[in-house]
């Protein structure tokens, strides 16, 4: 699984659920048409909306995209899609899961909050976590980093924090990066990660660079 991240919730995976002679499968969670988001386009099978419907379009995608903006249990093209009834305060909010190549990946979307016990159960024995952590009207680093720990995800990824030319006020990620204990992170370009690494780890810390 490869993933890369676009600004604000928005990231692309690239996926074979179906093993390496299967075609590659392109999901993106969050291509909200807004600005602080890299426009995406080209090929894009699912996408997640984390902000529930209609809040998603397929315009700038081939193909025959297929689109999740509601909570619910959805199978397609090899990928297990789960979506949590949840909201930010303000509007929708839907955290999603999702497995494939048996990675099992977490996004909470632009929660303003923590979320209840029973909804942090289902995320339950996550690999790799999504959570926003720039505070103003979503979830702060502090809530994150507490979130963080009580999931324990093998793999967390920030998002929602300030970046030049993001239409919100918004933390700098340092300050999650302090919480966690991981000052001195460096960001990469994208992550490329198999069940059996992912496995190995303990808990680790992932900072991508935006590709806007």
């Amino acid at each position: 699984m490869q993933i890369s991240y676009y600004g604000l919730s928005c990231f692309r995976f690239l996926t074979k659920p179906g093993g390496r002679a299967t075609e590659d499968v392109v999901l993106y969670i969050d291509p909200l048409n807004e600005k602080g988001v890299r426009s995406v386009y080209g090929k894009g099978d699912i996408i997640l909306c984390s902000q529930g419907e209609n809040n998603c379009s397929t315009e700038m995608f081939k193909g025959d995209t297929k689109i999740f903006d509601l909570p619910g249990e959805y199978a397609v093209q090899g990928i297990n899609v789960f979506g949590v009834h949840a909201s930010n305060g303000e509007g929708v909010n839907i955290p999603f899961i999702f497995e494939s190549e048996d990675i099992r990946v977490g996004h909470l979307g632009r929660a303003h909050k923590a979320l209840g016990e029973k909804q942090l159960e289902l995320f339950e024995e996550i690999d790799i976590l999504f959570v926003p952590v720039g505070g103003n009207k979503f979830m702060d680093a502090k809530t994150a980093a507490e979130i963080v720990r009580k999931v324990e995800p093998k793999i967390v990824i920030p998002m929602m924090y300030k970046i030049p030319g993001i239409p919100y006020e918004l933390e700098d990620v340092k300050k999650f990066l302090s919480e966690m204990g991981a000052d001195s992170l460096k960001p990469t370009d994208k992550l490329v990660c198999k069940k059996k690494d992912i496995s190995e780890k303990g808990m680790e810390v992932v900072l991508l660079t935006s590709q806007r």
